[in-house]
């Protein structure tokens, strides 16, 4: 689902984007991460919870989103463990060959 204008204003404003990656950082923190790591955050939006995950704790992070704008937001920050593109979830494949349904 894309965005209006309006809704893009206030999901990339600082203060939401601290709070997502707060919340973010809570939910992680309680599968006790490892460096090295991998996370895919689906709907990542202007990528401020993939990045703070990474640094926090430096984890793999891959952000997916169907907002190219979102995207190219995302993108433009600086990070290092943080890779971000513009996918549909529902038409994501998996690259692992050991994972099945009853493994999610």
């Amino acid at each position: 689902m894309r965005m209006k204008p309006i809704e893009k204003q206030f999901v990339n404003s600082a203060r939401h984007s601290e709070r997502v990656a707060e919340q973010a950082e809570q939910l992680v923190r309680v599968a006790d991460p490892q460096a090295g790591q991998r996370l895919l955050d689906v709907g990542c939006g202007n990528g401020a919870a993939p990045i703070h995950l990474a640094n926090t704790f430096g984890l793999d992070v891959t952000g997916v989103d169907v907002d190219p704008e979102q995207i190219a937001l995302a993108a433009s920050t600086d990070h290092a463990a943080a890779r971000f593109l513009v996918a549909d979830a529902t038409r994501l494949h998996s690259t692992t060959t050991n994972s099945t349904p009853s493994d999610a």
